[in-house]
């Protein structure tokens, strides 16, 4: 029998946690379940999230946080927090199953992640009676006196976590499945499943919820975008290709918010940003590039790095030649720089850049190329400069009404 009454929606929550938790749904799609319980307590869940929040912007890595909620599960034997958090492990910060059990087991293979993987493991197991020579080894690691501060944090913050889950019968509640088994204090006897429905953790704020989805009004049309990390760290600008959005940047992110302030926006006519027809609305990189820049003076970015990948290159290029100052850096992967696309950038880029016309081209080697196909092919400068002619165009309203439909964020 479940010991909370978790309120089926939003609606059901007490009034005054309502609002914090239409800001998850905003974040996460969705209100897990361990939301929705903690909200019977407003004043609780106010200070889950905001303490969850803020650790998520500080100075230690997303691989280093991940590894100290495996080691302070296990030493809390909370078996579905170490079933969650071996998927966050896995799927966000990239660790290997061996480095997951030499977590779970208080450790790391990492030399500096050590250290503070096994100073966590000290202070969750002796409650924080840690000794001079176990504060000392973290600090001999190179650990600033803020960065242990954040150390004690995130035990104290997972260990409420594991607390919550076993109090209320967190493998009673709706959506948070146990593993079979329990986990011993002193060794791993099963190894952790998969969380079969929505994994109850704090992790949904230090990963996923760092990535907002938010809308500008540009032009007088909406611009979708996404935007994760610290704003007083240096700003990326991930710019998409055709027929993606920002939803090809959702696992990425979360890996870069801890470095950068992220900004990923969706073109008009793509994913959630608005879709006029072609109309009402002429589908050139210019105009791409117009509500690009529109968001990008509404957020106040004075320097940013761009990522161009396919269609970003265009617009990342004239956005280039719009304001250069701007431009700290690119980040090119394979990028569209067919004249019709660029036309006279490669020029302009050069001038801004202080050279007067670019280098010579070189030929290819001879036997470089010893064949290309097909051997004809037709090609139209008008149709490829756009990149929304009318059959373009309604494939990009199709993909932006699939990615409302199936809700991808």
């Amino acid at each position: 029998m479940t010991r909370l009454q978790i309120p089926a929606t939003i609606a059901d929550a007490p009034e005054a946690s309502r609002s914090q938790l239409e800001a998850v749904a905003k974040q996460l799609g969705r209100t897990p379940n361990i939301f929705r319980a903690i909200a019977l307590s407003p004043q609780a869940l106010a200070c889950y999230l905001a303490l969850s929040g803020a650790l998520g912007k500080g100075s230690l890595p997303a691989a280093t946080r991940e590894r100290i909620a495996l080691a302070v599960a296990e030493v809390n034997g909370c078996s579905d927090c170490l079933s969650a958090q071996t998927y966050f492990g896995r799927n966000l910060a990239r660790l290997d199953d061996a480095e997951i059990t030499a977590n779970r087991k208080g450790a790391s293979n990492d030399p500096k992640a050590d250290a503070a993987v096994r100073f966590a493991a000290v202070v969750a197991t002796h409650r924080g009676h840690v000794t001079d020579q176990d504060f000392a080894a973290v600090k001999l690691a190179g650990y600033t006196d803020a960065e242990i501060i954040e150390i004690v944090q995130h035990v104290a913050l997972n260990s409420w976590t594991n607390f919550f889950n076993e109090v209320f019968h967190r493998d009673r509640l709706p959506g948070c499945r146990s593993q079979q088994g329990r986990l011993t204090r002193r060794g791993v006897t099963t190894s952790p499943a998969l969380p079969t429905h929505q994994p109850s953790l704090h992790h949904f704020i230090g990963a996923f919820a760092l990535t907002l989805y938010k809308f500008a009004t540009v032009h007088d049309r909406k611009v979708f975008y996404r935007e994760a990390g610290d704003p007083t760290r240096p700003t990326l600008v991930l710019l998409h290709g055709f027929p993606t959005s920002s939803f090809m940047f959702r696992d990425l992110i979360p890996l870069l918010a801890d470095r950068f302030h992220v900004i990923a926006p969706d073109y008009i006519g793509f994913g959630h940003s608005d879709a006029p027809s072609v109309a009402e609305f002429d589908y050139s990189f210019e105009n791409l590039t117009a509500h690009v820049a529109g968001l990008i003076e509404q957020l106040e970015l004075s320097s940013y790095i761009l990522y161009m990948q396919d269609y970003g290159g265009p617009v990342g290029f004239r956005l280039f030649t719009r304001n250069p100052k701007a431009v700290a850096g690119f980040v090119i992967q394979n990028t569209n720089a067919y004249m019709a696309g660029v036309g006279e950038m490669p020029a302009q880029i050069s001038c801004r850049c202080g050279r007067s016309a670019m280098p010579p081209a070189k030929p290819p080697p001879a036997g470089f190329f010893p064949q290309t196909r097909p051997s004809t092919s037709i090609r139209s400068a008008p149709a490829m400069s756009k990149p929304s002619v009318p059959t373009i165009g309604r494939t990009i309203r199709r993909c932006s009404t699939v990615a409302a439909t199936v809700k991808r964020i």
